[in-house]
């Protein structure tokens, strides 16, 4: 490995190289290195799981007549909110 800077203020061009080659301002040639490449494509990612399970109400209630009938009309219209007696 070589550095970019050094701290003597010589003239580096002229130093020799680790292989004993004389410099002339151009690095030594280093064997090639060995590199691992992965090719990647682009494609639709579906984020979607199924499971099973029960859902409950935080709350609820049952309508029961107070006399035994059919019931034919409900004054409340579903999913508004009742006082207690209504």
């Amino acid at each position: 490995m070589t550095a970019c800077g050094s701290k003597d203020k010589k003239d580096t061009s002229r130093s020799k190289l680790p292989d004993g080659q004389a410099g002339q301002g151009s690095p030594a040639k280093q064997p090639p290195i060995s590199v691992e490449v992965v090719i990647t494509k682009t494609r639709l990612l579906v984020a979607v799981i199924e499971v099973s399970g029960t859902l409950l109400a935080n709350e609820s209630t049952e309508i029961h007549p107070e006399v035994s009938g059919k019931l034919v009309q409900l004054n409340v219209k579903e999913g508004t909110f009742v006082s207690q007696g209504a």
